[in-house]
């Protein structure tokens, strides 16, 4: 196989590279960045330059603003971008709600939210599980009955553990509408009737901070009237639309390089970390851990740009749906792997739930990349849900995009 860029797509490399350089490195040298989250202004002007080059949504059909952009295109921009930490629009609703608008939506709807998304004015999240059926969503009790005046349903009922519900706009929500009949609703959350709230108290009793947390919601729905436009598809066609979401929610991946990002930050990291004896970048089990993950990722990588590139596979691996897949399922067990070493790595200050007394007094304690650490072990985790098709649900998909 060729790894050698064609001439146009190196002049596009190049280009990607210098207006990442120019509108997000740029911007951000002199920000300690670990650890703390960037200025605001200075992620809306990432944004604001992405949409104004016509580059924040590189996925999408050219007619909702996409850039037409081959798959290797698109994978060099995502790589260059993860390797410059730039920071990407909210990905539940750019590459969940989004297709689903587009696919299943009517022209009303496209037209009224996929600019806004586009444009990141607008952020959604989807309510799907429930406090009583979890995510056995052929089992919620969420009721969307009929308004007499005809043009609205009227919704009651509460979604759980809604992924980003405290910093969206509108919420793609399944609610029951017949005996075994489920349809996907855009509710604004906004609406009188709604309420976001946290589903529990955290240790060592109440904190405001926790009201906010974006990952840990539960959305109560109180008579909350919402117009029947406002159904995405054919009446009854919920669970269908969910399972066709899931189905190309596959195709949809960080390149396989970006693993060796958080695996290099790690060895470097591990100069300063104590060992068995000595510095743990001096243990040898450490060293061929690393190795090995390192080699691992180079052969995953040269796997996906097999598939990027179009070269031909045999067996099962002749289907790309397949081979999307067995790509996403590997870089998933990587990821927990390389996870799982840095949580050995830091030790007792990778620990998810440090005391709430010290965090509240003194801040985090040990490397500020320790908790991260852990997030990516589970994140990594919860994806891998069986060797043979790699079949995923929709709670851990946007789980994994937001990052746990």
């Amino acid at each position: 196989m060729n790894l050698y860029l064609a001439s146009d797509d190196q002049r596009f490399l190049e280009a990607a590279r210098a207006f990442i350089e120019t509108e997000w490195t740029s911007r951000v040298r002199g920000y300690e960045r670990p650890g703390r989250p960037l200025p605001d202004p200075v992620v809306l002007a990432w944004h604001t330059a992405l949409v104004a080059r016509g580059w924040s949504v590189p996925d999408w059909p050219e007619r909702w603003g996409g850039t037409g952009w081959s798959p290797l295109r698109r994978h060099l921009w995502a790589l260059e971008c993860a390797r410059a930490g730039a920071p990407a629009l909210d990905r539940v609703t750019v590459e969940l709600v989004a297709p689903a608008l587009w696919r299943f939506g009517t022209p009303a709807q496209c037209e009224r939210h996929l600019p806004a998304i586009r444009a990141g004015c607008e952020r959604w999240c989807m309510g799907l599980a429930e406090p009583q059926a979890g995510w056995a969503l052929e089992r919620i009790a969420t009721r969307a009955d009929p308004d007499p005046d005809g043009a609205h349903f009227v919704v009651q009922g509460t979604k759980a553990l809604v992924t980003g519900a405290a910093r969206a706009d509108w919420m793609l929500t399944l609610v029951g509408t017949g005996p075994g009949t489920a349809d996907l609703l855009a509710i604004d959350l906004a609406t009188v009737g709604v309420r976001v709230k946290s589903p529990v108290a955290p240790p060592g009793g109440a904190d405001r901070r926790f009201d906010s947390d974006p990952n840990h919601c539960h959305v109560a729905l109180d008579h909350v009237r919402v117009p029947i436009t406002a159904r995405l598809g054919e009446p009854g066609a919920g669970l269908a639309i969910l399972n066709a979401l899931r189905d190309t929610a596959f195709e949809r991946q960080p390149p396989a390089a970006t693993l060796a990002l958080p695996l290099a930050r790690l060895m470097a990291l591990a100069a300063d970390l104590p060992g068995n004896d000595g510095q743990l970048a001096d243990d040898p089990d450490f060293r061929r851990h690393c190795a090995d993950l390192g080699v691992e990722i180079a052969a995953l990588e040269a796997l996906e740009l097999r598939h990027l590139t179009g070269a031909p596979f045999d067996g099962p691996m002749r289907d790309p749906t397949v081979r999307a897949r067995a790509l996403r399922l590997r870089a998933n067990r990587l990821r927990e792997r390389i996870g799982a070493l840095a949580v050995d790595a830091f030790g007792y200050h990778s620990l998810p739930d440090p005391d709430p007394l010290t965090v509240d007094n003194e801040g985090p304690i040990g490397h500020h990349y320790a908790l991260a650490a852990v997030q990516a072990m589970l994140a990594g985790g919860a994806t891998v849900l069986d060797d043979a098709t790699g079949i995923t649900d929709l709670d851990t998909i946007a789980h994994q995009l937001t990052g746990l």
